[in-house]
Formats: C-alpha cells, sequence, structure tokens
C-alpha cells in the first residue's frame, strides 16, 4: 500500500505518541530501546541484522557531516537529517539503488534515525527500516567494519572510554573558572543551534577541517581550549581529534548550552 504525499509529519508523529501506553505495556522486552516504544508504526533492526547481508541494504547516516567524519558504519551514506535537500538527495540515491534502506544515527535515544524514517515514508518511500542501537553500539561490536577518522578500526579499544570523556567535562560554574589567559573558546554547535550566545570571545567551529586548522594552531601556541556545543554530546566527537593531536589541556561544558542556561537560571531565581 502506497502512501500519500500529503502526509503530514506532524500528524504522524501525533498518532505515534498515542501508542505509547500499549507499547510500555506488551513491549517490555524492548526496554533498552525506549524509542520503540515511541514510534510503535515503525520497523527497527538489531546490530545482527544489519550485518547479516548488509551490502544488500543501502545505509543512510542521517547525522552531521562532521560526526559522519569522525565515526561512521563502513560503506554507510551521509545524507544529514537537518538539510534540506534530504528527501531529494534521498531520492536520487534510490532512483539507481533499490535496496532496503536502513536509517541510523548515534545510538537508543537519537530521534534522527527515526524522524528520518517517518519523513522519508511520508514521501512515499516504504521500504525503510531504524538501525536503533547507533553507530556507537555498531562500532562496539564490529569494529572492523567501522570507519574512525578515515581509517578502518581494528579493534574497540579505539573508541573513547566513558571516563576519558567525563575527566574533561567540567560543570557550567567550573567550566567559567578555567577562562584566563592563554585559553581559547570554542562553540561548534551547528549554525541553526546557535540562538543563544552564552560567552564572549568565541570562536566558531562547526566543521572538520575548520577544527583540524584552529586544533594546528592551538598545539602550536599551547593554549588551553574550553569546548562545548548544545547539550554536551557532539563534542564527544571533537575528542577523537584532540586526542589524535595529543592534547591533554582540554575541557568540555557539561551538559553543553542547554545545562549552562539551566543553571543560570536557577542562580537568579535563587539571588
Amino acid at each position: 500500500m502506497k502512501l500519500s504525499k500529503s502526509g503530514s509529519l506532524t500528524i504522524i508523529t501525533f498518532l505515534c505518541l498515542l501508542f505509547i501506553p500499549i507499547s510500555f505495556a506488551f513491549n517490555t522486552s524492548d526496554s533498552k530501546y525506549p524509542l520503540r516504544h515511541i514510534f510503535t508504526n515503525l520497523e527497527f533492526i538489531s546490530s545482527e541484522e544489519l550485518f547479516n547481508d548488509n551490502h544488500k541494504k543501502l545505509i543512510i547516516d542521517v547525522r552531521s557531516k562532521f560526526e559522519f567524519e569522525i565515526l561512521h558504519i563502513k560503506d554507510a551514506i551521509n545524507i544529514p537529517i537537518s538539510n534540506m535537500s534530504f528527501i531529494p538527495s534521498l531520492t536520487s540515491i534510490t532512483d539507481k539503488d533499490f535496496r532496503p534502506i536502513i536509517f541510523y544515527c548515534n545510538g537508543v535515544d537519537c530521534l534522527k534515525s527515526s524522524h528520518a524514517a517517518i519523513k522519508a515514508r511520508t514521501h512515499d518511500f516504504l521500504n525503510v527500516k531504524v538501525y536503533d542501537g547507533g553507530v556507537h553500539a555498531w562500532a562496539k561490536t564490529y569494529p572492523k567494519h567501522s570507519v574512525l577518522l578515515g581509517e578502518f578500526m581494528t579493534s574497540r579499544d579505539e573508541l573513547i572510554s566513558d571516563s576519558l570523556f567525563f575527566k574533561h567535562n567540567l560543570s557550567p560554574r567550573n567550566f567559567m573558572k578555567e577562562i584566563g589567559i592563554n585559553t581559547w573558546i570554542l562553540d561548534i554547535r551547528d549554525p541553526f543551534q546557535r540562538d543563544i550566545k552564552i560567552l564572549e570571545n568565541t570562536t566558531y567551529a562547526h566543521s572538520i577541517d575548520k577544527l583540524n586548522s584552529l586544533l594546528s594552531r592551538a598545539k602550536n601556541e599551547k593554549v588551553k581550549l574550553l569546548i562545548y556545543d548544545a547539550v554536551g554530546r557532539q563534542v564527544r566527537w571533537v575528542q577523537y581529534l584532540l586526542e589524535k593531536e595529543g592534547f591533554d589541556n582540554y575541557y568540555f561544558l557539561e551538559g553543553g548550552v542547554k545545562n549552562f542556561v539551566h543553571e543560570r537560571d536557577l542562580r537568579m531565581i535563587e539571588e
């Protein structure tokens, strides 16, 4: 049965949400995949299912170009869902490639792949599924079928551990205390996320080329780097570049701009 092109993404999402109580009652075995309880009208695929005959599937990475260039699934094609050309790009590829489409993003709580599937279905793409394990689960399970910084991985040990990541996270209050002489502040949010400005003398960098250029200069000048994003997740990808270049004197804003604004507002209320 063919979906109508006039279908509304908003209406479909609303209808999905209507099924939340039912899915919680009957899908408790899927508790580690929280989005399956919400998007009950979508088809999901496991790591094992994706790995088996993966050459027979059209794997689409819907994250940003920057995230894709840091780590992605082997043979995946990057079509960021945030781009206006998402559907035209998908159409252009599938005009010649008729394999089933598998969308993925970062992990079990990443909404982008589910939103991509809904958007695709409203434009008559019916043979679509979502790999909600995401790139992190894939790289841990199948490192040799993962591409990290342009090279095939050989071991899951190449992935940055949670302990190393959290070691470089600072609360908004402590993050501010690190600002001083010989310190660079980098805002790595995408342009559309920069509606709130939190710090002066900030350098914007959301592409891997711009970041590599800045990191090269920072290394030569031996500066301290303070880096933040929207919600504290994108900085994890930047950490791969920092570690590759041997940086140690760098810190991330825990929870990103969202957490910074939240704590700032709480202090204002208390005062």
